[in-house]
């Protein structure tokens, strides 16, 4: 019987049971009429406690989720815990509590803290990646990959401290090469590591950029990381005692047209050569010691005892090991050209390379030099990716265990499915000593082979946390399924994610590792290919929506470097000084931080001014693409709209009680336009505008600037001694509150009670038979040319000023108007027709 932590059985319990108030969750009684919209927000690692930055993504999601639930679709919008990490290690090893029990704790911290936010998620699709019934079927993935040839193990370089013995992350590294725990000088070493073949999909996940509606910087990070390049691999004969005339070493290269100004070849550090006995031993030890400093100068070089003869001028060639040559890329050996490359120049410079060749580029013709490489059978075109294959191991304990037994007679077996999920044992002591515990664990280690029977020995590495989250998007689809990852008919129904929202700084690997593994999931059949608007796709997020950061206030002493405290400060004329000192602080916007006392809790926010003012703010203050620089002043801006609402909606419910059909049902449109049919056309106005923010450009502090118009304008029209038809009253009242609901649901939801609103809650729609959805018909000479915006208030004007408002809102619009021709402006129909009368 297979041994689940009691943490962990605690937390699938919770996420079995687990429910929410649903009453903000839906619109009320809006049926689903569309097709699915699956909107995901990056999931969270739980840290403890959620900061603005989740508050943000997870409200901008919430918006759109909740105005496609008002259009009638089928809504997926839902959350999890990126569970896995090394954050849980340390906390292992400095309070002494087991990872699984501070990573389930602070779970149950952060779901409190996200049910105050009044976000809409599926909380029965809840998963987190350190649940057994998740991290089975990324071992089963793990195990597929194994399979089909997409996994390997191989020697390769890790940061490994001499003092704790054990290796170490790069965010472990300081700046100055040294281990944040011990101080010691961090060594490369190389260990046996496992890899998944990403570079067979490089073409694939090149290409297939274009079919994706994400941000164009974006897509140029991921080509730069996959970065295809097209050149020529060019064969240079050895020359070494000993040798015949058939040894080569083969260099890749984007500029073969340069080959006449070669001076010398260069090598990686860990080229092939060096294990073929070419180079003599002391050059090779010396190679190697450069190759252990991790901080190693990029012109450093090692001249070895080698040369190689150049195919067209037969000249010898010096060749060095050269630390700025990447082993990986091509074939780990370059040509040196400092005439033509910078960091060649900077190499040759610092390594007193000489000078071999010097010929003027107009003196050759490069097609002509080409051509002869080719000819010569020492030059064939090439196309290479400087995408490297993922390394997925991690000398750790916290995280998904490899489901791999190694056996002395049958090599690395896969672990059997029905002996999945590979479970962590939570009794291990963290010392942060002799690397991970699990290697020391005998009760873990020790098992069977599969194939022979044998006593053999577990995988003790744990995958990259990307691995976990790199298929994420499919187990919410059929979370509760134990039979598969995800049932077929799930998987064609609903994926791919119709709108990916999370910070930009995952725009490389998280989105390149996810796009590979649904690459694989689909090419070997474990999940259907999908489709979206009758095409196939194989990607996982067709748009994506990024987010700038959440800045806070810092306020440093410049002669110091030191951050104050905000009870260090004090204020003059607005200014920030000392306290202690009366020193004039420097103020900026950096992001929060503990150190630099500049953090905001989104509970503090919420408790000081309430859920509605504060997604209302997060909302207004920038565009979600763009860093917010908060003020926590600013905010009270938002609360005295709110209260002003709430005096409207009040006023509004007041006469409404004196009016025969006063109605803020949308549903039921008035059967005249009566005296306020220009109210009518300024919501409709806003609903376009706003419409138009949540399907295509998210600019929510648009959105939000339009609503507090509209609020004005009822507001106007309900002070009048005459309010004119309530009916259109009622309309727009309506209407402002079901596009008020997305942004602030429960504020809208309590504004809708004290109306007595009882109809159904969908997404209004403009009137445009009825009142010409706010738009102007421009026409010239009887000929319709365009529209503009409706002209506000231009009904009671005299005719000069109409006439000059109409020539301003035409050349605002973009229409280039001929003075000298027009003889007249013809204002019609309430000013929603224009007609210029040219000569």
């Amino acid at each position: 019987m297979r041994f689940v932590p009691k943490s962990l059985q605690i937390l699938q319990t919770k996420r079995l049971n687990s429910s929410v108030s649903t009453n903000l969750n839906y619109p009320k009684d809006v049926k689903i009429t569309n097709e699915k919209f699956y909107i995901l927000c990056m999931f969270p690692y739980p840290s403890g406690s959620l900061h603005l930055g989740h508050f943000r993504v997870y409200t901008i999601g919430d918006v759109i989720a909740r105005y496609k639930r008002m259009n009638g679709y089928d809504v997926i919008n839902p959350i999890g815990w990126d569970a896995f990490g090394l954050p849980a290690e340390n906390a292992a090893i400095e309070r002494g509590v087991q990872p699984s029990t501070w990573t389930i704790e602070n779970i149950q911290r952060m779901k409190t803290q996200l049910k105050m936010m009044d976000i809409s998620f599926d909380w029965e699709r809840e998963i987190a990646t350190c649940d057994p019934e998740y991290y089975k079927w990324t071992q089963k993935i793990f195990i597929e990959m194994f399979k089909a040839g997409l996994c390997y193990q191989k020697k390769a370089a890790v940061n490994w401290d001499p003092v704790d013995k054990t290796v170490l992350s790069n965010e472990q590294v300081d700046n100055q090469g040294r281990a944040d725990r011990s101080g010691a000088l961090v060594e490369k070493r190389y260990l046996k590591q496992w890899f998944f073949k990403i570079s067979d999909f490089a073409k694939d996940l090149l290409s297939d950029l274009d079919q994706l509606d994400w941000p164009n910087n974006v897509k140029q990070l991921q080509r730069n990381w996959i970065g295809k390049s097209v050149g020529m691999k060019i064969k240079f004969q050895i020359l070494n005692e000993g040798l015949g005339e058939n040894e080569f070493l083969t260099v890749f290269t984007t500029r073969p047209d340069t080959i006449m100004n070669v001076d010398f070849v260069a090598i990686s550090l860990d080229h092939p050569i060096f294990k073929s006995g070419l180079i003599n031993q002391e050059i090779t030890s010396k190679v190697n010691a450069m190759n252990k400093n991790i901080r190693s100068d990029p012109t450093a070089g090692i001249k070895t005892n080698i040369y190689v003869k150049h195919p067209i001028t037969k000249i010898l060639i010096p060749v060095y090991a050269a630390s700025y040559v990447d082993g990986q890329y091509g074939t780990g050996a370059i040509m040196g050209v400092p005439s033509e490359d910078d960091r060649d120049y900077e190499f040759a410079v610092a390594n007193n390379v000489l000078k071999i060749h010097s010929v003027n580029k107009n003196e050759v013709e490069d097609d002509a030099v080409v051509e002869k490489l080719k000819q010569s059978g020492v030059g064939e075109s090439s196309v290479v990716y400087r995408l490297r294959d993922w390394l997925i191991s991690r000398q750790r304990y916290w995280g998904t265990p490899i489901p791999i037994i190694h056996c002395d007679d049958c090599g690395a077996v896969p672990v059997p499915d029905e002996q999945l999920p590979v479970i962590l044992p939570i009794d291990l002591k963290f010392v942060g000593k002799d690397g991970s515990p699990l290697k020391n664990s005998k009760e873990f280690m020790d098992c069977n082979c599969p194939k022979c029977g044998n006593t053999a020995r577990r995988e003790p590495d744990t995958m990259d946390t990307f691995v976990d989250s790199s298929w994420y998007w499919i187990r919410y689809l059929d979370v509760n399924n134990n039979k598969s990852i995800c049932a077929p008919e799930s998987y064609e129904k609903l994926a791919p994610v119709d709108l990916y929202v999370g910070g930009v700084e995952h725009a490389i690997l998280h989105l390149l590792y996810s796009r590979f593994v649904t690459k694989v999931l689909e090419k070997q059949a474990i999940v259907p290919r999908s489709k979206t608007k009758g095409k196939t796709i194989s990607e996982p997020f067709l748009k994506l929506l990024t987010q700038g950061m959440v800045l806070g206030q810092t306020h440093k002493c410049e002669e110091t470097g030191r951050y104050l405290k905000p009870d260090e400060i004090e204020y003059i004329d607005s200014k920030p000084y000392s306290k202690k000192t009366g020193t004039r602080l420097k103020s900026s916007f950096e992001k929060m931080s503990k150190s630099k006392y500049n953090g905001i809790s989104p509970d503090k926010i919420i408790s000081l001014h309430g859920i509605n003012a504060a997604r209302l703010y997060i909302l207004y203050k920038a565009a979600p693409q763009d860093e917010l620089l908060w003020d926590s002043n600013a905010i009270v801006g938002m609360v005295r709209w709110c209260n002003r609402v709430t005096r409207v909606v009040n006023l509004y419910a007041a006469k409404r009680k004196g009016w025969e059909g006063g109605d803020t049902n949308v549903a039921r449109k008035s059967g005249s336009k009566g005296t306020n049919g220009r109210l009518r056309r300024f919501v409709n106005g806003t609903i376009k505008k706003c419409s138009g923010v949540l399907e295509q450009t998210f600019a929510f502090p648009i959105m939000i600037a339009e609503l507090i118009k509209l609020s004005y304008e009822i507001e106007k029209y309900l002070e009048c001694d005459d309010a004119g038809d309530e009916k259109e009253v009622g309309y727009a009242v309506g209407c402002f509150l079901r596009m008020l609901w997305p942004v602030a649901p429960r504020f809208a939801e309590e504004m809708r009670v004290v109306c007595g609103d009882e109809g159904v809650w969908s997404w209004p729609r403009v009137d445009d038979v009825e009142d010409g959805d706010g738009v102007c018909v421009v026409m010239e000479n009887g000929v319709k040319v365009g529209t503009i915006t409706e002209v506000s208030d231009i009904l009671g004007k005299n005719v000069e000023q109409q006439q000059q408002l109409i020539r301003c809102a035409l050349i605002d619009s973009g229409f280039i108007l001929e003075q000298e021709k027009i003889t007249k402006i013809v204002i019609a129909k309430e000013g929603r027709l224009i007609n210029i009368v040219k000569k």
